[in-house]
């Protein structure tokens, strides 16, 4: 019943990162792996961008782009518009550098 997302690396002519959800674990290993796949957020958790799950025959990353601009400008138009209520709401934030994880997401 428990579902992680993540994003796997394609196998095809042009590699990408597609969305992908892990179902289905055989032991607590498994499932610790995938959790630590979806969040490896490259640089600031984890060196590496992508974690290898045995149990996919995959690599796997969460999808973040750290040192993207573009989560910034649009963070900044949605304060701009108003709509950081809805997409960052303050409250969930402590006002300090976890709202990083509001402009990223």
């Amino acid at each position: 019943r428990i579902r992680v997302g993540a994003r796997c690396i394609s196998r095809g002519a042009l590699p990408a990162l597609v969305p992908d959800v892990v179902t289905k674990f055989q032991s607590t290993e498994e499932f610790i792996s995938t959790v630590q796949a979806s969040s490896c957020v490259w640089l600031i958790v984890r060196p590496k961008p992508l974690f290898y799950l045995r149990h996919r025959n995959g690599y796997y990353c969460d999808g973040v782009n750290p040192f993207s601009l573009f989560c910034i400008l649009e963070y900044m138009l949605h304060l701009k518009s108003g709509l950081a209520a809805i997409s960052a709401p303050r409250h969930v934030t402590s006002g300090g550098l976890d709202i990083i994880y509001a402009i990223w997401n």
